[in-house]
């Protein structure tokens, strides 16, 4: 994505109105607009913001305004969304569809489409396969990602390894069977996400919801859910055979929680 310059609050309210036209909500609705440049402004700066409101305030609009204001001024954004589970991929979906529909004021065919839709197409995918697979059609899309895809769960019978190894090879064949090791399941999910770094396009912007979920970074000590998006998303790693890891993946990181602090700063 090219150079983000800082935008003031005048240019922001000709293009959001978080108001929806309600004239009750205006007050609420102008601290919403403050939080969106301001979070706009902190991407061009420093490359990584967090919206740590509480529950209630409006952090996913908050977050799609400060979306619409990147996009509107760089088309070819592409988006990256992680979110906890299911039910949140739709719920995200659904919050696009309104605040196209009834916070962004004009039809610009970046964010807003004269058909009063999403002007850019969004996918929602199950499984890391899905996003590689999705990715490698168009990658010029938004994309949806469950955090719980990254747990990539093994159970004690290889049967679901052997079947996980075929569909990975069966999509990345320049990769051979023998670097998906299934006699050790750490390797063998260390392995997988290197792989799924390889292909992926990089994204100019990573959002991630309700991200305190992640407070206990990378490691070999953490879960096997936060070493993988490490893995996928590109943090640096050794060298592994077939497979050249770390390479960065996201631009600029926006992340959401209502509880970024839960015992300790460290966790930020």
């Amino acid at each position: 994505m090219k150079e983000i310059r800082p935008i003031d609050l005048y240019t922001a309210e000709q293009l959001i109105d978080f108001s929806g036209g309600r004239k009750n909500a205006l007050s609420f609705a102008s601290q919403q607009l403050e939080g969106a440049v301001a979070l706009h402004n902190l991407l061009a700066s420093e490359r990584f913001a967090y919206i740590a409101d509480e529950v209630g305030m409006g952090k996913t609009y908050v977050a799609l305004g400060t979306i619409g204001l990147l996009r509107h001024f760089n088309p070819g954004l592409r988006v990256l969304y992680i979110v906890p589970k299911e039910n949140l991929q739709r719920k995200w979906l659904k919050e696009m569809r309104n605040f196209v529909a009834n916070n962004w004021r004009i039809v610009d065919h970046r964010v807003k489409s004269f058909q009063n839709t999403i002007a850019t197409q969004v996918v929602s995918c199950t499984k890391l396969l899905d996003l590689v697979k999705e990715t490698a059609i168009n990658a010029n899309r938004d994309f949806l990602v469950r955090m719980t895809s990254f747990s990539l769960p093994l159970s004690e019978k290889t049967s679901k390894w052997y079947e996980l190894r075929r569909r990975t090879c069966d999509q990345l064949p320049w990769l051979p069977e023998s670097a998906l090791d299934l006699r050790n399941k750490s390797a063998f999910k260390d392995t997988f996400a290197r792989a799924v770094n390889a292909v992926l396009p990089r994204f100019d912007l990573l959002v991630i919801d309700e991200a305190h979920n992640l407070k206990h970074g990378f490691g070999l000590e953490v879960s096997s859910r936060n070493r993988l998006i490490g893995l996928v998303l590109g943090h640096e790693d050794e060298a592994a055979p077939y497979i050249n890891g770390g390479m960065i993946k996201v631009e600029r990181v926006l992340a959401l929680s209502a509880t970024p602090i839960e015992t300790t700063f460290r966790e930020l």
